[in-house]
This record gives C-alpha cells, structure tokens and sequence, in this order.
C-alpha cells in the first residue's frame, strides 16, 4: 500500500496547568498552597518596581515572599540571570514566580536551571545547551504571570542575550516550560501599549508561521487559525481603547492558541530566525522584529507559497490585498513600526545581521521557512524588503 503524502510526529509539550480569569495574587497564593511551597522569589523588569500591580502580589502573597529580583532587563542578559540565581540561593526560594513580558519569562527559565544545578558560568550553560535533557532533574516550580502577548511562557525555549557578542543563545528543551501560567487580563492592562500590541503582531507571527511551516499539522492549524482571527479582531480594539477585561482575556486565549504550534514543535519561519539576529544586534524587541520583519518575509516566500498564504486573507479586513500587505496594514494601523527604517536603522548597518540570521536560521525552531534562504545574499534581499 502507498504511504499517505504527508507523514510527521507531533510531541505534545504544554504547561502542566494554566489559570485563566482569576486575579493573580489570589491565584499565586492559592497555588503556593497547592504545592506546598512557603518561600517565593519573583522575578520582574525595572519597570515594575513601584508599579502598584506588583504591589498588589506582593500583599496576596505576604510572608511567603521572600525577595523580588528587578533587574530583568530586555533581552535577558545572561548576567541577570547569574545574579537572579544568586539571589534565589540566598534568599531560600521554593518557587519561582515571573511577572512581567517574555524577558522575564525566558530568564525565569534559566534562572530555574542555574538554581537546579547550581551553574553559575557561561560555559556551564553553554555545555547544557549541547546536551539538555541529561540534566535539570530537581524541577523549582515555576510560576509565569505574562503582561504581554509574546507567549513566552508556553515554550520550553529561552533566548539569552550575550552582550559582548550581541547575539541571544537560545535555550531549547521541554524542560524549561513553565508549570503553571496564570493568565490574569488585568495584567495586560500595567504594559506600555505599544508593547502589549507590538507583542501582539508576535503572537500574529506565531500563528501565521505555524500555517505556513514546512512542517505545518492539522492540529496545530486549527488553533493558529482561531487565534489569528481573534487577534485581528481584537487588537485593533485594543488600540482604540475599547478593550475592557473579556476582550483582554480573549487576546490571551489567542496568544495561547498561537503558540500551540512552537509548543509542541512546528518550527517557525525566517521572521523568528531573523528577528532573533536583529534583536541581538539592534535591542529592538521581539514584538517590533515581528512588526517589521513579517511582512517582509511573507512578500519573500510569496513567489514560493502564494497558494497557501491565501489561505490566511479572508481572516484580514480587506482579503483582496496580499497577506504581506494585509499584515503591515494591520501594523501600520496598530501605531507600530512596519520598516527597519522606522526604528532608525539604517541600510549600511544591516550587514550586521547577516551572519547573525544565517546562524539562527539553522536553529530546528525556526527551520520552517517555506522558501529555503541558503545565502548570506539571500537574507539581504529579505532585510531589504523589510527597510
């Protein structure tokens, strides 16, 4: 009997348990209880130092507490996180708990694997990227509260910037996914717009490359497609300031469903790889690469897959334009950057990224673009279209 044309192994990798709707002091506490933990450490970003969300955890939470770590910066420089792991050593922690967008969900997750194993060096987490999966037995419980729509903490991925190298080493392993998210909408509410929605056009990216993969699956399709339409729908809505808590909720579930596909193992295309190596080399964050760089790849894999982008056009308001444009529409009209050229860089600095994107293009994660980009000549041509 002939093989059927398509063949394929889906390894369902998701977070063990997601709370959803609920207040997030109340539902950290109430997990702490469940796991019987009774010392926590958070882990957050400068900018929630005196934000009143915050503070609102820290009362629920109480004498559980025992430290917040602030220093969670853009990018995740591998040095918070040593210092991060320092902090939870000293200070006791049982668990885990991240409050804030992906650069502090990804650091959270090393963070986990230093304090599991006691790393404290670049080689040491260098060696465990070449092998992951012989070590991390102890399992600190992690707990993620997202106020962004990147979708972070439904991976076992982490990117870690090096700064003296200006590329982000990434992390890949299912042992690295959270174990509990807490998706609270008010949460949303404490991020910068511009982050929220700039975040948002990734989750966009997640869902659009999980369909246009390589190695695309019904499974994974059907929850792209439906968190594809509720996040055109919805954050226009957002950005008008017509987004109340239920719509907010919604954007969440849509940033869940999109990441259905990275989870359980979809690689993504040439706008994660490339946004990866812009990321490291020009600090722009992972939503605005997104913003500017999928547009551009999907008008580069057009002469390749026309036929199934199509597929994508009628979720968008005017399903006569090109996905590409319908995307930078959507972009444009969210107040984001569509164009490298709007974030100030400029086009003799794009040589840069090159080598960078080449690398992170052989990554497995991000090894689905639909058109093959096998030159360094070749990535110049994408950038060019992205400037």
């Amino acid at each position: 009997m002939t093989p059927p044309p398509v063949q394929g192994t889906v390894e369902l990798q998701m977070p063990g348990r997601i709370v959803y709707g609920r207040p997030a002091g109340a539902a950290l506490r109430d997990e702490m209880g469940r796991l019987g933990a009774e010392a926590a450490l958070i882990v957050t970003t400068p900018s929630f130092v005196d934000h009143p969300y915050l503070a609102g955890i820290r009362t629920a939470l109480g004498a559980s507490l025992r430290g917040v770590f602030t220093g969670m910066t853009a990018h995740t420089p591998e040095s918070a996180v040593f210092e991060c792991a320092a902090q939870a050593r000293a200070a006791g922690a049982q668990v885990l708990i991240a409050v804030g967008g992906g650069s502090a969900i990804d650091g959270i997750k090393i963070v986990r694997l230093c304090l599991d194993e006691g790393y404290t060096t670049t080689e040491q987490l260098a060696a465990w990227r070449a092998s992951p999966t012989a070590q991390n037995s102890h399992r600190t419980p992690v707990l993620t509260v997202p106020t962004t729509l990147s979708g972070a903490e439904f991976s076992g991925i982490a990117g870690v910037l090096d700064p003296a190298r200006g590329v982000k080493n990434v992390h890949h392993d299912a042992s690295l996914l959270p174990d509990v998210i807490i998706l609270d909408p008010a949460a949303t509410a404490t991020a910068p717009d511009w982050l929220v929605l700039s975040s948002g056009i990734r989750a966009v990216d997640h869902c659009i490359e999980t369909v246009l993969s390589v190695a695309a699956n019904p499974y994974a399709d059907a929850a792209a497609l439906h968190g594809l339409r509720l996040l055109v729908e919805g954050l226009p809505k957002l950005r008008a300031g017509k987004a109340g808590l239920p719509e907010r909720l919604d954007l969440q579930f849509a940033m869940w469903l999109a990441m259905t596909g990275p989870s359980i193992g979809v690689p993504m295309g040439a706008s994660h790889a490339i946004g990866r190596a812009l990321g490291g080399a020009f600090g722009i964050p992972h939503g605005r690469t997104s913003c500017i760089m999928l547009p551009a790849v999907l008008e580069w894999n057009s002469a390749t897959d026309a036929a199934r982008q199509d597929r994508l056009r009628h979720l968008f308001p005017d399903p006569s334009r090109s996905l590409s444009a319908c995307v930078r529409d959507l972009v444009d009209g969210l107040g984001e950057p569509s164009r490298l050229r709007q974030v100030n860089i400029a086009k003799g600095d794009l040589d840069r990224v090159v080598a960078p994107a080449m690398t992170m293009l052989q990554a497995r994660s991000v090894s689905g673009n639909a058109r093959p980009i096998a030159s360094e000549d070749q990535v110049r041509d994408v950038l060019a279209l992205a400037w």
